[in-house]
């Protein structure tokens, strides 16, 4: 996601080796990508670990999840197989 979203090359690592001399951006999510809209990385210092901590904007349509539940969602088969 780091690549996706361009960021700062200090905000763009989220491993560092354990000598402290390479940092890695390792950045492989598996997602729907209409539903990221920004991931950044969280400073390592919070996190007491060489991982660091990735933080994302996800948006969801909430209406869909809605009228599937308050039965205003289309069916799935026309109505002439519906029995």
């Amino acid at each position: 996601m780091n690549s996706q979203f361009g960021k700062p090359s200090h905000r763009r690592w989220t491993h560092i080796s354990p000598n402290q001399l390479h940092k890695h951006d390792i950045d492989h999510i598996l997602t729907n990508e209409k539903f990221v809209t920004d991931f950044s990385v969280a400073p390592s210092n919070t996190t007491g670990s060489n991982q660091c901590l990735l933080s994302g904007n996800l948006h969801f349509n909430t209406k869909i999840a809605r009228n599937s539940k308050v039965g205003g969602a289309k069916p799935l088969l026309p109505s002439s197989f519906v029995a």
